[in-house]
């Protein structure tokens, strides 16, 4: 079980060992944590200040030294970044703050690369879901509700794949 919290904690338990949680240090105040969906040795928190951090959840469950838990950090956005999504496409990564703005970033390599940033014209962005059926579907919530594609962006289509599969020849 994944948890994080404001006071700048995020929170391991194993259930079927309840008495051994374990935690790690945030950069900052809690704003969303997840579980990497490609690594499941992984886990990310994006934090009010903007930050994002990957963890090795084995090197936080054997209580290793803080900067050995951190896989990566980026500072996704300027003030809070208050959700971050692991979507279904290989190494897509998507931000969202109270910016307004929506980032995709590319995991490929040793850490993120910004790929492309959109205002969705909704206010402040709270909340990021991924399509488990459609890689490139995404989701916020702000002000009002917005539905990005993803494939609707020519240069997130050769990036991520994420246009139709090409037709097998016969």
């Amino acid at each position: 079980m994944l948890s994080a919290a404001f006071d700048r904690r995020l929170g391991l338990l194993d259930v079927r060992q309840p008495g051994q949680a374990a935690t790690a240090e945030l950069m900052a105040e809690a704003e969303c944590a997840i579980w990497s969906r490609h690594n499941p040795f992984q886990c990310l928190a994006s934090v009010d200040n903007g930050g994002v951090c990957c963890y090795d959840v084995r090197k936080i469950a054997s209580k290793e030294a803080k900067e050995k838990q951190v896989m990566w950090t980026l500072m996704a956005h300027d003030v809070a970044c208050t959700a971050v999504q692991d979507a279904p496409a290989p190494n897509l990564l998507v931000t969202a703050g109270l910016d307004g703005h929506a980032k995709v970033w590319n995991c490929a390599g040793a850490g993120p690369q910004m790929v492309l940033s959109k205002n969705l014209q909704a206010g402040p962005l709270f909340t990021c879901q991924s399509s488990p059926d459609v890689p490139g579907l995404l989701c916020f919530g702000g002000k009002c509700p917005v539905m990005w594609d993803l494939s609707s962006e020519s240069l997130l289509l050769d990036v991520f794949q994420l246009g139709s599969p090409k037709p097998e020849k016969a």
